[in-house]
Protein backbone atom coordinates (compact mmCIF):
# COMPACT_ATOMS: atom_id res chain seq x y z
CA UNK A 1 0.00 0.00 0.00
CA UNK A 2 1.50 3.38 -1.25
CA UNK A 3 0.73 6.05 1.27
CA UNK A 4 1.06 10.16 0.51
CA UNK A 5 3.87 11.27 1.95
CA UNK A 6 2.38 14.50 1.51
CA UNK A 7 -0.38 13.63 3.91
CA UNK A 8 1.40 11.58 6.24
CA UNK A 9 4.74 11.06 7.68
CA UNK A 10 5.87 7.79 8.92
CA UNK A 11 8.59 6.95 11.41
CA UNK A 12 10.30 4.03 12.72
CA UNK A 13 11.25 0.73 12.32
CA UNK A 14 9.46 -3.22 12.03
CA UNK A 15 11.87 -4.02 14.89
CA UNK A 16 10.02 -2.49 17.98
CA UNK A 17 10.87 0.85 17.16
CA UNK A 18 8.33 3.62 17.69
CA UNK A 19 6.09 4.80 14.60
CA UNK A 20 4.93 8.23 15.04
CA UNK A 21 2.16 9.38 12.38
CA UNK A 22 1.49 12.79 11.72
CA UNK A 23 -1.37 14.13 9.35
CA UNK A 24 -0.53 17.53 8.00
CA UNK A 25 -3.80 18.05 6.14
CA UNK A 26 -5.80 20.84 6.69
CA UNK A 27 -9.03 20.74 8.83
CA UNK A 28 -12.23 20.76 6.58
CA UNK A 29 -13.34 23.94 7.00
CA UNK A 30 -17.56 24.18 7.35
CA UNK A 31 -19.70 26.91 5.35
CA UNK A 32 -21.35 29.68 6.89
CA UNK A 33 -24.97 29.51 6.58
CA UNK A 34 -25.77 32.53 3.74
CA UNK A 35 -22.09 33.30 3.44
CA UNK A 36 -21.92 35.44 6.51
CA UNK A 37 -20.77 35.68 10.22
CA UNK A 38 -22.97 37.58 12.36
CA UNK A 39 -21.06 37.95 15.98
CA UNK A 40 -22.51 39.39 18.61
CA UNK A 41 -20.07 41.53 21.25
CA UNK A 42 -20.90 40.72 24.77
CA UNK A 43 -18.33 38.56 25.61
CA UNK A 44 -15.60 41.30 24.08
CA UNK A 45 -14.00 42.66 27.08
CA UNK A 46 -12.95 46.42 27.51
CA UNK A 47 -8.89 46.90 28.66
CA UNK A 48 -5.21 47.03 26.46
CA UNK A 49 -4.71 50.58 26.16
CA UNK A 50 -8.57 51.81 27.05
CA UNK A 51 -8.38 54.34 30.04
CA UNK A 52 -8.54 52.03 32.85
CA UNK A 53 -11.69 53.94 34.47
CA UNK A 54 -13.35 53.45 31.17
CA UNK A 55 -12.33 49.76 30.87
CA UNK A 56 -14.20 49.01 34.08
CA UNK A 57 -17.26 51.20 33.39
CA UNK A 58 -17.79 49.91 30.07
CA UNK A 59 -17.42 45.93 31.71
CA UNK A 60 -20.21 46.86 33.74
CA UNK A 61 -22.54 48.35 32.03
CA UNK A 62 -21.77 44.95 29.12
CA UNK A 63 -22.22 42.95 31.91
CA UNK A 64 -25.53 44.39 32.50
CA UNK A 65 -26.33 44.19 29.08
CA UNK A 66 -29.82 41.76 27.79
CA UNK A 67 -28.94 41.91 24.47
CA UNK A 68 -25.95 39.98 22.86
CA UNK A 69 -23.78 43.20 22.83
CA UNK A 70 -23.46 47.00 22.24
CA UNK A 71 -22.93 46.41 18.76
CA UNK A 72 -22.80 43.71 15.86
CA UNK A 73 -20.60 42.38 13.84
CA UNK A 74 -20.99 40.75 10.17
CA UNK A 75 -18.27 39.25 8.11
CA UNK A 76 -19.95 39.02 4.64
CA UNK A 77 -18.32 36.83 1.58
CA UNK A 78 -16.85 34.26 4.38
CA UNK A 79 -17.48 31.02 2.37
CA UNK A 80 -15.80 33.02 -0.93
CA UNK A 81 -11.63 32.32 -2.08
CA UNK A 82 -11.51 35.96 -3.32
CA UNK A 83 -11.54 39.26 -1.22
CA UNK A 84 -13.99 40.69 -3.65
CA UNK A 85 -17.13 40.33 -1.18
CA UNK A 86 -15.07 40.41 2.23
CA UNK A 87 -16.94 43.22 3.50
CA UNK A 88 -17.39 43.80 7.33
CA UNK A 89 -19.72 45.49 8.34
CA UNK A 90 -20.34 47.24 12.11
CA UNK A 91 -23.41 49.05 13.60
CA UNK A 92 -25.38 49.49 16.65
CA UNK A 93 -27.19 46.04 17.80
CA UNK A 94 -31.01 45.88 17.58
CA UNK A 95 -33.85 43.76 18.32
CA UNK A 96 -35.90 41.91 15.30
CA UNK A 97 -39.14 39.72 15.44
CA UNK A 98 -39.13 36.36 16.69
CA UNK A 99 -35.88 36.93 18.87
CA UNK A 100 -32.88 37.92 16.42
CA UNK A 101 -31.35 40.43 16.12
CA UNK A 102 -30.37 43.10 13.20
CA UNK A 103 -28.65 46.84 13.10
CA UNK A 104 -30.14 49.57 14.95
CA UNK A 105 -28.76 52.57 13.00
CA UNK A 106 -26.28 53.96 10.77
CA UNK A 107 -23.62 50.98 9.71
CA UNK A 108 -20.10 51.10 8.79
CA UNK A 109 -18.74 48.62 6.02
CA UNK A 110 -15.15 47.96 5.43
CA UNK A 111 -13.09 45.41 3.85
CA UNK A 112 -11.26 42.89 5.89
CA UNK A 113 -8.54 40.23 5.06
CA UNK A 114 -8.70 36.59 4.84
CA UNK A 115 -5.71 33.80 5.24
CA UNK A 116 -6.98 30.18 4.36
CA UNK A 117 -7.09 29.46 7.80
CA UNK A 118 -9.83 32.14 8.35
CA UNK A 119 -7.25 34.36 9.93
CA UNK A 120 -9.12 37.61 9.87
CA UNK A 121 -8.03 41.46 10.25
CA UNK A 122 -8.74 44.76 9.38
CA UNK A 123 -6.03 47.66 9.51
CA UNK A 124 -6.50 50.91 11.13
CA UNK A 125 -9.58 52.28 8.82
CA UNK A 126 -12.60 55.04 8.97
CA UNK A 127 -15.56 53.80 10.34
CA UNK A 128 -18.40 55.65 11.85
CA UNK A 129 -21.18 53.94 13.82
CA UNK A 130 -22.64 54.00 17.70
CA UNK A 131 -22.17 51.28 20.44
CA UNK A 132 -25.76 51.23 22.01
CA UNK A 133 -26.42 50.32 25.85
CA UNK A 134 -29.73 51.65 25.71
CA UNK A 135 -31.89 51.81 27.80
CA UNK A 136 -29.09 52.91 30.48
CA UNK A 137 -26.97 55.45 28.37
CA UNK A 138 -27.06 57.42 25.31
CA UNK A 139 -25.27 55.63 22.07
CA UNK A 140 -21.73 55.96 21.77
CA UNK A 141 -19.91 57.19 18.56
CA UNK A 142 -17.34 55.29 17.17
CA UNK A 143 -14.79 56.68 14.20
CA UNK A 144 -12.17 54.33 13.69
CA UNK A 145 -11.63 50.19 13.10
CA UNK A 146 -9.19 47.44 13.46
CA UNK A 147 -9.41 44.05 13.92
CA UNK A 148 -8.37 40.62 14.18
CA UNK A 149 -9.31 37.20 14.82
CA UNK A 150 -9.68 33.17 13.99
CA UNK A 151 -13.13 32.10 12.33
CA UNK A 152 -14.48 29.24 13.51
CA UNK A 153 -16.14 26.34 11.35
CA UNK A 154 -19.62 27.30 10.69
CA UNK A 155 -18.87 31.16 11.79
CA UNK A 156 -19.56 29.41 14.96
CA UNK A 157 -17.47 32.40 16.44
CA UNK A 158 -14.76 34.52 16.25
CA UNK A 159 -11.83 33.50 19.05
CA UNK A 160 -8.80 35.29 19.67
CA UNK A 161 -10.40 38.64 18.79
CA UNK A 162 -8.98 41.63 19.63
CA UNK A 163 -10.80 45.19 18.04
CA UNK A 164 -9.13 48.90 18.43
CA UNK A 165 -11.75 50.91 18.40
CA UNK A 166 -11.48 55.30 18.01
CA UNK A 167 -13.54 57.09 20.02
CA UNK A 168 -13.67 60.97 19.35
CA UNK A 169 -13.76 63.88 21.86
CA UNK A 170 -17.28 64.65 20.80
CA UNK A 171 -18.74 61.65 22.84
CA UNK A 172 -17.28 63.27 25.78
CA UNK A 173 -20.35 64.44 26.98
CA UNK A 174 -22.32 61.39 26.78
CA UNK A 175 -23.64 60.05 30.14
CA UNK A 176 -21.82 56.76 30.86
CA UNK A 177 -21.93 54.41 33.71
CA UNK A 178 -23.28 57.49 36.46
CA UNK A 179 -20.69 59.72 34.74
CA UNK A 180 -19.53 61.05 31.30
CA UNK A 181 -17.40 59.12 29.12
CA UNK A 182 -14.69 62.48 29.49
CA UNK A 183 -14.85 61.96 32.66
CA UNK A 184 -14.00 58.62 32.83
CA UNK A 185 -11.45 58.48 30.09
CA UNK A 186 -9.69 61.59 30.73
CA UNK A 187 -7.69 63.85 28.03
CA UNK A 188 -7.67 62.63 24.76
CA UNK A 189 -4.63 60.51 23.61
CA UNK A 190 -5.62 59.88 19.94
CA UNK A 191 -4.73 61.60 16.41
CA UNK A 192 -8.17 61.61 14.44
CA UNK A 193 -9.19 63.51 11.40
CA UNK A 194 -5.93 65.28 11.44
CA UNK A 195 -5.76 66.58 14.60
CA UNK A 196 -3.92 65.25 17.44
CA UNK A 197 -5.46 64.75 20.56
CA UNK A 198 -8.79 63.97 19.31
CA UNK A 199 -9.81 60.69 19.95
CA UNK A 200 -9.58 57.77 22.52
CA UNK A 201 -8.44 54.48 22.37
CA UNK A 202 -10.95 51.78 23.43
CA UNK A 203 -9.61 48.00 22.69
CA UNK A 204 -11.07 45.36 23.52
CA UNK A 205 -10.56 41.79 23.51
CA UNK A 206 -12.20 38.17 23.81
CA UNK A 207 -14.68 35.62 22.06
CA UNK A 208 -17.54 37.35 19.35
CA UNK A 209 -20.13 34.49 19.62
CA UNK A 210 -22.42 33.62 16.60
CA UNK A 211 -26.25 35.12 16.85
CA UNK A 212 -29.75 34.80 14.83
CA UNK A 213 -29.35 38.09 13.13
CA UNK A 214 -31.79 38.98 9.55
CA UNK A 215 -31.95 42.23 7.88
CA UNK A 216 -28.10 42.27 7.68
CA UNK A 217 -27.04 42.52 3.86
CA UNK A 218 -31.05 41.81 2.34
CA UNK A 219 -33.26 44.36 3.58
CA UNK A 220 -34.81 42.25 6.70
CA UNK A 221 -34.57 38.91 4.70
CA UNK A 222 -33.08 35.15 6.51
CA UNK A 223 -29.35 35.07 5.63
Amino acid sequence: MRVDAALTDVRGSMDGGIFVIRNEAAPTQTECAGDLAALGTNRLLAGGATPARFAEAYNGELMALSSPGPFLLALTGVNETTPSGWIAVLGALGRAAGGAVTFGGTRAAIPFSMSSERAIRIDPSGAQFVLSFAPSTAAIPAVSVALSGMLANACSSLSQAKLRLLLPASAGVVSFHGSTVGELMGPPTESWGGNAAAAWPLELSGTAQEVYAVGIVDAGAEP
